[in-house]
């Protein structure tokens, strides 16, 4: 076998290697909780040297987030590409439509939820970019019908702040349904329904 084979082998090998500790990880995590598991039972679990584990995941916070942003980018990624590119929705809509699927999925991950979202708020990691994300398209979408570019953004702000609060007292209550939180939500959100509806009659007038 020429040097060419035994590279591919050896990443390929690598490969299965951390796809099965990804695994193992999984079912640990759901048995015994995540904070419970620790990288010695799942190295023993996936037969594995603890050092080849550490060779993959440098720590046990870079295997809970990598598994948590592969679910995530498999839960997400289509349904929420949708949503972004529906580009003449109500804004509120829009968020409603959003946060289904984001409490959903928060939800349903929520043990990695608290440990990666609080990692996230502290160093501005992906949670930011996500809100930023749906600030960015509520904000087009008001200026989309001539709302000053100021209050499009104040309105956008307010908005995904309505967002922010409401998933993270979601989270904090250890509830199971989102249908309250969601109602919650769009109480919160109904003064932008209000405007968005008004500016909507002014342009069609």
């Amino acid at each position: 076998m020429d040097n060419k084979s035994n590279k591919m082998n050896r990443h390929q090998q690598k490969i299965n290697t951390r796809n099965s500790i990804k695994i193992i990880a999984k079912q640990e995590f759901l048995i015994n909780g995540i904070n419970a598991t620790n990288t010695r039972e799942i190295s023993a679990k996936s037969g594995v040297a603890v050092g080849t584990f550490f060779s993959h995941f440098p720590d046990k916070m870079t295997l809970i987030k990598e598994i948590f942003f592969d679910e995530m980018d498999i839960t997400l990624t289509s349904k929420l590409n949708h949503f972004f590119a529906e580009s003449n929705s109500h804004p509120c809509d829009f968020i409603d439509n959003v946060a289904i699927v984001l409490f959903d999925f928060y939800l349903q991950h929520r043990q990695y939820t608290m440990i990666v979202l609080g990692q996230s708020l502290l160093n501005r990691g992906f949670f930011q970019t996500q809100l930023q994300g749906i600030k960015d398209n509520i904000n087009q979408r008001f200026q989309k019908i001539e709302v000053d570019e100021a209050s499009a953004h104040i309105f956008a702000e307010n908005m995904v702040g309505n967002f922010q609060y409401v998933l993270l007292e979601m989270l904090a209550s250890a509830s199971l349904n989102k249908t309250p939180w969601l109602r919650n939500l769009q109480q919160l959100n109904l003064p932008f329904d209000h405007i968005y509806q008004n500016a909507l009659k002014r342009l069609e007038s």
